[in-house]
């Protein structure tokens, strides 16, 4: 019953599959014939493919905004001429800003892609992008002290 739905739907409308945004209109099959995903005919708030691309974006960006405003604080310091630490000491701030903003376009930009890769890709991907910005955090934070 309900794949006869599916398919009635499917051969008088427009829809994407919800992985790899392949054209499905006239589909036969319970299969996306692009990246093989099963098409279910069903209302979905979220895609749960993109959990795991959140949690990337999240990663990444929460470290990255504490760099920011660490950064603008140390040049408001600058400018006002209060005494701010040497540039050897800000390096890991500098490069977790240059590193988190490389990482969100790149999440952003590639987003399709990250979604059509296997689970433990993905995992793997968040997994080297969370430890680089833990380690320019930690590093930082042993170079204040």
């Amino acid at each position: 019953m309900a794949d006869d739905l599916l398919f009635q739907f499917l051969r008088d409308h427009d829809a994407e599959c919800s992985v790899c945004g392949y054209e499905l209109r006239g589909l036969t099959t319970r299969v996306c014939p692009e990246c093989g995903a099963e098409i279910e005919l069903g209302v979905r708030a979220t895609d749960p493919r993109l959990r795991i691309w959140i949690a990337g974006l999240i990663t990444v960006s929460l470290p990255m905004g504490f760099f920011v405003i660490f950064l603008a604080f140390i040049g408001i310091a600058l400018l006002v001429g209060v005494g701010a630490p040497p540039i050897g000491e800000c390096w890991p701030m500098i490069a977790g800003v240059v590193v988190g903003a490389a990482s969100i376009a790149l999440l952003l930009v590639f987003r399709r892609r990250f979604r059509m890769l296997a689970k433990h890709t993905r995992f793997a991907i968040v997994g080297i992008l969370n430890l680089a910005m833990v380690g320019l955090v930690s590093y930082q934070a042993w170079l204040i002290m």
